[in-house]
């Protein structure tokens, strides 16, 4: 039996074609986060995948308006809150969900017992810590008594709250 040549080429050229590949997520933050009160945050994920990515964000099941990079910047929390992020990633052949994230604000001096003061934040000379001067409530910065967070060494990565006292 002779095969044509014309179909012969037919099954070369579609071995030698790449298969698809679906959008991969490399790197996303853990499921439970917390950030200060007062303070800005981002939540960042890292994908893989054919072509160009596109990235949608939600905050509680709701589409984000203009959150579409692989990074969402979230402004000061106000007030103490809970809420679940999570983003939508898509390329030319697929799109995949990334885990969700409950992402919740706490206040510092609630959490340290120290009720009666607020905090302002300071940036230090490091890029991994923040100093956090505690006021005393009239606004009066207490500098003898501050507190420390540290975030990991990738800034884009969750923020790990590690308080220092420095008395």
């Amino acid at each position: 039996m002779k095969i044509p040549i014309h179909f012969t080429a037919a099954l070369l050229l579609l071995q030698a074609l790449p298969l698809q590949a679906e959008v991969t997520i490399t790197w996303q933050p853990p499921q439970n986060a917390s950030v200060p009160l007062n303070r800005e945050s981002r939540i960042a994920v890292e994908a893989e995948g054919t072509g160009t990515l596109t990235y949608q964000w939600y905050k509680n099941d709701s589409p984000i308006a203009g959150a579409t990079q692989a990074q969402l910047q979230l402004a000061a929390f106000a007030s103490i809150e809970s809420n679940r992020y999570q983003v939508k990633i898509s390329d030319a052949d697929s799109t995949v969900w990334g885990d969700e994230i409950t992402l919740t604000v706490f206040d510092v001096a609630e959490q340290l017992g120290l009720s009666g003061l607020t905090f302002v934040f300071e940036e230090t000379p490091t890029q991994y810590y923040h100093r956090m001067v505690p006021e005393d409530g009239a606004g009066v910065s207490l500098k003898s008594f501050p507190y420390y967070y540290q975030l990991e060494p990738y800034i884009d990565r969750p923020v790990t709250l590690k308080l220092l006292l420095d008395e």
